[in-house]
């Protein structure tokens, strides 16, 4: 199974709008500290068509393959992909 994303957003300042994250800070769960409203990474091609299509989990992971999203956004996208 592939794991979430562990690069640094820091290191892609050309690539990722930290405003985004500064304003709402990240997504923490109620029981890692409630920020219900937070930031989070969303694969733009998902993890579930990564597999269907045994896409190499490094390239599901790339940066390129990253964006940040309101995590109630990045829910109601669900499992589907912006890109084919």
């Amino acid at each position: 199974m592939l794991h979430k994303s562990e690069f640094g957003i820091k290191n892609y300042p050309n690539k990722f709008n930290t405003r985004l994250i500064e304003e709402n800070g990240w997504y923490k769960a109620k029981n890692k500290g409630s920020n219900l409203n937070g930031v989070s990474r969303d694969h733009i091609y998902s993890v579930k068509d990564g597999y269907i299509n045994n896409i190499d989990p490094s390239i599901i992971s790339h940066p390129a393959n990253c964006e940040l999203l309101l995590h109630k956004e990045n829910q109601s996208k669900r499992t589907k992909s912006k890109i084919t």
